[in-house]
């Protein structure tokens, strides 16, 4: 009988497989416990931050894209990949900035660059203010953490009695998710299918209280405050798809006018997950942002 976990480890193998690229899966022990991570490429180290659901294989398109220039290293956050659930404390961003943290001393990594998306930014923002030097540059994409708003739909999956209606772990309430709400343009058939799977298979395999804890009825619930963002003394890109529905643009164009080292570029062509739908785009403008002279 196949487990859980050996479900999710052939959804990633598929998904990697559509971006060939030297991929390693490895792990590292912080604590005591085997923190899951892929690992690409070689160079300047570049930290890899996904959101809020599947894991670190949700970099793959960008892993050929962006591994000649860069050591890529995309762990599994705790309860998603094949890293293990740990119990949640919030506020969640503090906490997974002390995590990673404690996963670069293990890997001998004193600084790195970080490009975190969506929950994966709230995380890179924490890092970068709680440990500000582990960070060099900061690349922000579709990231949580800026606003309050978030769909109607994750705010009603927030709810015990209404969860399993709207955020579902199955392959369709998965394709619904991705169509809705991940992206603004239609993906590949093959891209689809894989990620749908792979979703659906981390969702099976983890615990959803984090949504509880990450947002409620009045939206996210860790924002970073304009004298947090001021205080952030790095140089910061913020990549945002012009027609994102999960964070709308308008988070963005009102959030970097606090960082004094930001810039906000607009992709035209996507909505929440640029690194789905135009990673091209993302690769170029990421590689320009980190090899600039300072």
């Amino acid at each position: 009988m196949v487990s859980v976990m050996d479900e999710v480890r052939q959804a990633m193998a598929r998904l990697l497989a559509l971006a060939p690229a030297a991929v390693a899966s490895r792990r590292v022990l912080v604590g005591g416990v085997p923190w899951h991570f892929l690992e690409a490429g070689a160079g300047p180290p570049l930290l890899l931050l996904h959101g809020g659901g599947g894991g670190g294989a949700n970099w793959y398109r960008l892993f050929p894209l962006l591994g000649p220039s860069f050591r890529l290293v995309a762990p599994d956050l705790p309860g998603f990949g094949l890293s293990p659930d740990i119990p949640p404390r919030p506020p969640l961003g503090p906490q997974a900035a002390h995590l990673l943290a404690a996963v670069l001393d293990a890997l001998g990594l004193a600084r790195v660059s970080v490009l975190g998306t969506s929950f994966g930014g709230l995380a890179a923002l924490r890092l970068a203010q709680h440990f500000p030097q582990r960070v060099e540059r900061l690349v922000l994409l579709d990231s949580a953490g800026l606003a309050r708003g978030i769909p109607w739909t994750v705010r009603v999956g927030t709810r015990p009695l209404l969860a399993p209606l709207t955020m579902r772990p199955a392959e369709r309430g998965s394709r619904w998710l991705l169509r809705r709400l991940l992206t603004s343009t239609p993906l590949a058939p093959d891209h689809e299918r894989a990620l749908v799977g792979w979703l659906a298979a981390v969702g099976r395999a983890h615990s959803r209280r984090p949504l509880q804890l990450f947002a409620g009825w009045r939206g996210q619930r860790e924002v970073l405050t304009g004298s947090e963002l001021r205080a952030l003394a790095l140089p910061v890109l913020v990549l945002w798809g012009e027609h994102d529905r999960f964070f709308r643009l308008v988070q963005a164009q009102a959030a970097v006018r606090h960082l004094a080292g930001g810039r906000l570029q607009v992709l035209s062509k996507a909505g929440h997950s640029p690194n789905w739908e135009c990673p091209g785009l993302v690769a170029e403008q990421v590689t320009r942002f980190l090899s600039a002279q300072h």
